[in-house]
């Protein structure tokens, strides 16, 4: 994973650096392509949680309503693909704060 985004942001240098694309632009490119790649990863962890059952798991055991008893609405897997999808959206944050 981390070589992925190292070479996403070496591909980014060398577009600054061969176009003379601003890095401001490029931290901008970096944010949006970020929360685009956190919104799709949180539909796929929250789609394939439910393919394989993993709420019943949940409310079987009692997870679900521990959760509601703390005031948190929905479910595990709602709350595994919100967690997915905002370390996407930090680990693009940090890259754009590299550029």
């Amino acid at each position: 994973m981390v070589d992925i985004l190292s070479s996403m942001q070496q591909l980014f240098i060398g577009l600054e650096s061969t176009y003379g694309i601003p890095s401001f632009v490029l931290a901008i490119a970096l944010l949006i392509f970020g929360w685009i790649i956190g919104r799709i990863s949180k539909v796929f962890v929250v789609r394939f949680l439910q393919a394989i059952g993993f709420k019943k798991i949940t409310h079987k055991e009692g997870i679900d309503a521990a959760l509601h008893k703390m005031g948190i609405r929905g479910t595990v897997t709602i709350l595994l693909g919100e967690l997915v999808k905002w370390i996407f959206y930090l680990i693009f944050f940090a890259l754009a704060l590299q550029t």
